[in-house]
């Protein structure tokens, strides 16, 4: 019973004395910073340096312009002006192909749509023909048919115009006498019926000869007589030539004729709607004669100007299924089988007047005057790479140089590989001397921004929670601040800027790769002052143990 007590009593102690410790043992150490560590961690310098923030990738060279030559058709060759590694210029024919069947078809559209604009044109110059004009001065006779409301086309006579101005005759004279006469000598007209006489002239002498009635000789001769406005045509006259007792006068009376007379055709269908003039009546150039209308004209027009709208579009098609028979250079560079195959050349498969099928690939024109390389940019990091940024390009075959790129375009759409989303970002390089060769293996720098004289610690000094970056920071009493707060800017791989929360020369610890724990043996009892807790408690960097202001 005693034992069992003393055995409560001893149990009840050892319990008080453990409180008892780790009390003292909190509040000895809660508002002390922790002495620097020895031999596991290193203080470094807050300095002022530059830093260049870049991304970087690797991928393979590709052209920038690059185009397949392939096969639009199944088709027969008809020339093929390619060979392996062919420097070519835009534009150079490289493959003509032929099909009889395709290019028949443009000539058969083309054949219809020009019918079709004939036949638009026809229409439209109907139109243009609704109103009927005197082409010349005269008069006017109308065909004897012709009223309003008459039916013509375009091939109806409405009537003529005759010249007034001026008539003809032919009258007949003695052989011995007429051949006698010259141009322009002076006839004497008699008019018949009138006391009328005129003067007219020789116009010219026929060189056929024939009789009169009493089988005398005579020949024509045609004069000319200016009308001063007392003449008509079928007036009928004599003609005399000579004077005195040498006068000869022609056989016979002949009628005035009109020297020219001019048809009047519509030149359009339809229906007769006026006539300006009466038969008869004189006209001067350019005075309306007559208006027809034709309702269905120009709803003719309309779907005549559809009918070729749609033929166009059809010879535009067959146009352009004639156009990719003959396949040309898409610009200045080097054709080269080996896109298509590598291991063999295609091109021997193909000779002229063999059938090749659609979308056969014969290789591809490459322009090496300017390559890009493709390199994968983390969703962290896609904000900070713009285009036109410098960059600097590495080639794994060229050793110990490199080359000038820039940023020429940023991907919009992602690749999410594991978790992890990467955005293409394409960088140019100039390639003047071809040095550079499709598929080699590169690596591309992008530089995102270049600060200098600016406050810089290691990247390992950082720690980073939540959003929030903090240092380890050894103050001038040697004691360390864990988690000193600051705010930092661009980084490269080894450094970061500082923005605030340290200055110049401050120190900053660096932890060391792999922490150990140094503990040292209190000494045991309850010594006065600042002695340690009891015997059996340990301190130590880390958890209960004590450091870094953690509480047990």
């Amino acid at each position: 019973m005693n034992m069992n007590r003393k055995k409560k009593w001893i149990i009840v102690v050892v319990a008080a004395m453990l409180c008892g410790a780790g009390t003292y043992y909190y509040i000895h150490n809660k508002s002390k910073p922790v002495a620097a560590a020895t031999g596991q961690q290193s203080a470094m310098k807050v300095t002022k340096g530059a830093i260049s923030s870049s991304i970087s990738g690797t991928s393979q060279l590709d052209a920038k312009d690059k185009q397949n030559i392939v096969i639009p058709v199944d088709a027969i060759i008809k020339t093929m002006n390619l060979t392996q590694n062919q420097a070519v210029k835009k534009g150079d024919v490289l493959v003509e192909l032929s099909v009889p069947s395709t290019e028949t078809n443009l000539k058969e559209a083309q054949v219809t749509q020009q019918q079709l604009e004939k036949e638009l044109a026809e229409l439209q110059g109907e139109q243009n023909h609704m109103t009927i004009s005197a082409s010349m001065s005269g008069k006017l006779t109308l065909a004897s048919n012709l009223d309003v409301g008459s039916q013509v086309n375009k091939t109806t006579k409405i009537g003529t115009i005759s010249d007034t101005s001026q008539f003809k005759v032919k009258l007949a004279f003695p052989l011995q006498e007429a051949v006698q006469l010259q141009n322009g000598e002076n006839v004497e007209l008699t008019v018949d019926g009138y006391l009328l006489s005129k003067i007219g002239t020789v116009s010219s002498v026929s060189h056929e000869m024939k009789a009169d009635t009493n089988g005398n000789k005579i020949v024509d001769v045609e004069v000319l007589v200016t009308n001063d406005g007392t003449l008509s045509a079928g007036m009928k006259v004599k003609g005399t030539i000579g004077s005195g007792d040498s006068k000869i006068e022609s056989t016979e009376l002949v009628a005035l004729d009109y020297v020219r007379t001019t048809p009047i055709f519509s030149e359009a269908s339809g229906t007769v709607k006026s006539l300006k003039f009466k038969d008869g009546e004189t006209v001067k150039q350019g005075d309306l004669i007559a208006t027809l209308f034709n309702d269905d004209l120009q709803q003719n027009i309309i779907s005549k100007q559809a009918a070729i709208d749609s033929q166009k579009i059809k010879v535009d098609d067959a146009q352009q299924k004639v156009n990719q028979l003959t396949i040309t250079a898409p610009f200045d560079g080097v054709f080269s089988a080996d896109f298509a195959n590598s291991k063999s050349n295609v091109l021997r498969n193909y000779p002229v007047g063999a059938q090749i099928t659609a979308n056969t690939t014969l290789g591809a024109v490459a322009s090496l005057s300017t390559m890009q390389l493709a390199i994968a940019v983390d969703e962290l990091d896609l904000t900070s790479v713009k285009v036109g940024q410098k960059a600097v390009v590495k080639v794994d075959a060229i050793s110990g140089k490199s080359f000038e790129g820039e940023v020429t375009s940023v991907s919009n759409v992602g690749t999410t590989t594991n978790g992890v989303t990467t955005y293409d970002a394409v960088v140019s390089i100039p390639n003047p001397d071809s040095v550079l060769k499709y598929a080699m293996t590169a690596t591309a720098e992008i530089y995102i921004q270049d600060k200098k004289d600016i406050l810089v610690v290691p990247i390992q000094a950082i720690t980073t929670t939540k959003g929030k970056s903090t240092v380890s920071l050894k103050k001038a009493d040697g004691t360390v601040e864990e988690q000193h707060e600051i705010k930092t800017g661009i980084r490269s791989k080894t450094q970061v800027e500082i923005l605030s929360g340290l200055a110049e020369g401050d120190e900053v610890v660096m932890p060391t790769r792999k922490a150990t724990t140094t503990n040292a043996q209190m000494p045991g009892g309850f010594p006065g002052g600042e002695g340690g807790p009891p015997a059996g408690f340990q301190r130590g960097e880390g958890g209960f143990q004590g450091g870094g202001g953690a509480r047990p």
